[in-house]
């Protein structure tokens, strides 16, 4: 039988093969699911805000992203930048994205990134 961090990473690869269909609602149930057996792997949630993205929920985007970075302060996957405006606070979320030898990838490259 599989321990609880298996199935977490089980549960993550599903979100991405869900996330890769552009099944954004079945991707964020699989990350919930991994979360929910793992809290403390900030993957899980850079994942489901990215997925959250993609559904326009920003505040749950927000959040998660804020865990991860709380569950490893650097975290590259996710950075949360404030913007200020003339009527309120507000931030956006922005991906950072790297390859993995750290430079910044072609547009080729971006377009074919997935969640890890």
């Amino acid at each position: 039988m599989a321990t609880p961090e298996e199935q977490a990473i089980e549960f993550k690869n599903q979100g991405n093969k869900a996330f890769a269909a552009h099944d954004w609602p079945a991707a964020i149930d699989f990350y919930t699911k991994a979360i929910e057996l793992n809290d403390k792997e900030p993957t899980f949630w850079s994942n489901r805000a990215q997925a959250y993205l993609k559904t326009e929920a920003y505040g749950f985007a927000i959040r998660d992203a804020t865990k991860a970075v709380e569950l490893k302060p650097g975290f590259v996957k996710v950075r949360l930048v404030p913007q200020s405006s003339t009527t309120s606070q507000t931030f956006r979320l922005r991906a950072r994205l790297t390859t993995p030898t750290g430079s910044r990838p072609t547009t080729g490259e971006r377009r074919h990134m997935r969640p890890s």
